[in-house]
């Protein structure tokens, strides 16, 4: 028995789902340089990709900051689930010479940035000052060279791209929603 020809039609549609593209981050920022007496503060923000970190430790002169050993020592800690970072601020209210060394934030994914305070005991007010610095680490957690100012994927090794990437991430996302 022979049928009837069928016709059969096929529509192919095309689809592009893009998700941004995520990176574990870590950025601290303050005064390299403190008149004694004055305040000492440190920012440290933290990312992991597409998760809010866990937690950030703080470190001085390599020693975890605790606070029964630094009792001068003020650390707060501030999630936001709609950047998905933490961001953690260290204040000493009154520096003094103790208070000088390399201080270290780390996040629960081991990303570590550091920034090297100075608290300055001066007779004289007209003392050179630094107007700040800050120290960024972006990449995964396995890999990490603590004397590195900045540390990027091998594809990443220029912080323009690293920013053109992020935005276009952003755009995209932005766009798409």
């Amino acid at each position: 028995m022979l049928g009837y020809p069928v016709k059969i039609e096929l529509k192919i549609t095309p689809s592009l789902s893009i998700s941004p593209l995520m990176f574990a981050v870590i950025h601290i920022e303050g005064k390299r340089f403190v008149e004694h007496g004055q305040t000492v503060y440190l920012r440290c923000n933290t990312t992991e990709g597409g998760r809010t970190p866990e937690d950030i430790d703080w470190f001085k002169d390599g020693d975890k900051i605790e606070k029964k050993l630094y009792p001068k020592v003020f650390i707060t800690k501030h999630r936001s689930e709609e950047t998905k970072s933490l961001v953690s601020e260290l204040m000493i209210s009154s520096g003094t010479s103790k208070d000088t060394g390399t201080y270290i934030c780390r996040s629960s994914s081991h990303l570590i940035a550091s920034i090297e305070v100075n608290v300055l005991i001066a007779d004289s007010p007209n003392v050179k000052r630094g107007t700040g610095t800050s120290n960024t680490q972006v990449g995964n957690s396995q890999q990490n060279d603590e004397n590195a100012a900045m540390f990027l994927p091998s594809f990443l090794g220029n912080p323009l791209i690293l920013f053109v990437t992020i935005f276009s991430a952003w755009v995209v996302q932005h766009l798409v929603t």
